[in-house]
């Protein structure tokens, strides 16, 4: 929890900013990190249900039941920072967390 003179030094920063910043303005793009990957998960989910998959961009690397094992096949691939996710089933649960 902020302070009373944080919070207000917070406020007068957000105030003080150019419009230029702002989300609203005319020149905003939204962020297109993993925009490919995204894409190709729409297209392709129910091809590798209950399976990890790594992607580089709209190109699948791996995939497989074991994510340790998927990883590495992307890194061996050469993919430095390959995306990794594993694709639910329809009739699966939604994982929670621990």
């Amino acid at each position: 929890m902020l302070s009373d003179e944080e919070r207000n030094r917070l406020m007068s920063f957000l105030a003080e900013r150019p419009l230029s910043e702002q989300p609203n303005d005319e020149t905003y793009k939204p962020d297109t990190h993993r925009l490919l990957e995204v894409e190709w998960l729409k297209q392709h989910r129910s091809e590798y249900e209950g399976q990890y998959v790594a992607l580089d961009g709209d190109r699948l690397v791996s995939h497989g039941p074991d994510g340790k094992k998927v990883y590495a096949e992307a890194r061996q691939a050469g993919v430095d920072v390959p995306y990794i996710v594993r694709i639910e089933g329809q009739d699966e649960p939604p994982f929670g967390g621990w």
